[in-house]
């Protein structure tokens, strides 16, 4: 709880209250004249709710205001929501361009120890990317759930957004599928951006739940992933001829992807919904 004195009666550009917790910068402000001459507080010149962006961390924060006394205090009460997608993005944007500098600082070059740092960057641009697809699809449910969106859902659509938010089995495009048909809208699951998510999707989950095969084997969700990105995106030179998973798809280009699709799909799911897109911009 943070609290503040009152200035005087009718005084204006009272000081905003503020409270600091490790990474978290949340700030509230008092309109001006909160306090009107007859010392009561003027709700309606009071900002009950404001989201904000703190400028040191880049960390989106839901912050509600809430007045508990009336006379010469006025009290602060801050709920915290953090949100990770964005971060979870970030991250795999920092991975892309890492890979993107070996890349270019060894062009033309097969094989060799850099390959081992290629390793390292890509599946970390397409686990994180695939983090980010995740986290947005929950967010975007407690979003609508706080009614920060325009979306303004029964009460039966709130029983049915809480149950998919506890939903553990189903993965990000499952949840983001639910969400448009439990307003009405129809996602076209067919499409580019759709088939790339999922695409990423499985990309992601073959690192995360990684399972050691001999070479001569080729799983079913290899040859799914080599079948719809090999002609996409470019493949490392030293597999260009004798091509395996996932080495071939170790480049920057296939890091680029993994964020590019996050985007895509982002702001396509935004359009479906009549809504604003979440992720920052962000460029590679």
């Amino acid at each position: 709880m943070v609290a503040g004195s009152s200035p005087a009666r009718g005084a204006k550009n009272f000081k905003g209250l503020s409270y600091i917790y490790k990474n978290l910068v949340i700030c509230f402000w008092i309109a001006d004249n909160v306090w009107d001459n007859s010392g009561e507080i003027s709700v309606p010149n009071l900002i009950i709710r404001h989201r904000l962006l703190s400028m040191s961390t880049k960390r989106k924060v839901a912050g509600t205001l809430a007045v508990l006394e009336r006379a010469d205090t006025v009290a602060a009460v801050a709920r915290l929501r953090s949100n990770f997608a964005i971060n979870h993005l970030r991250s795999a944007v920092r991975a892309a361009r890492e890979a993107k500098v070996v890349e270019e600082a060894n062009a033309g070059s097969d094989h060799g120890p850099w390959f081992d740092d290629m390793i390292q960057f890509v599946p970390a641009a397409i686990v994180m990317a695939g983090a980010a697809l995740e986290a947005s699809a929950n967010e975007l449910i407690q979003d609508i759930l706080d009614g920060s969106t325009n979306l303004r859902p029964t009460n039966g659509c709130k029983q049915l957004l809480l149950d998919l938010k506890e939903e553990l089995s189903l993965n990000a495009l499952d949840r983001f599928r639910r969400v448009a048909l439990l307003f009405d809208k129809d996602p076209q699951i067919g499409n580019l951006t759709w088939q790339d998510a999922r695409h990423l999707v499985s990309f992601r989950n073959y690192f995360l739940h990684f399972k050691p095969e001999w070479d001569d084997g080729t799983p079913k969700v290899e040859r799914g992933l080599v079948k719809a990105l090999k002609p996409r995106i470019a493949i490392s030179i030293g597999f260009r001829t004798n091509f395996r998973f996932p080495y071939g798809f170790m480049t920057y280009g296939c890091a680029k992807w993994s964020v590019q699709t996050v985007l895509a799909f982002s702001a396509q799911f935004a359009s479906l919904l009549g809504a604003c897109p979440s992720n920052a911009k962000i460029e590679l």
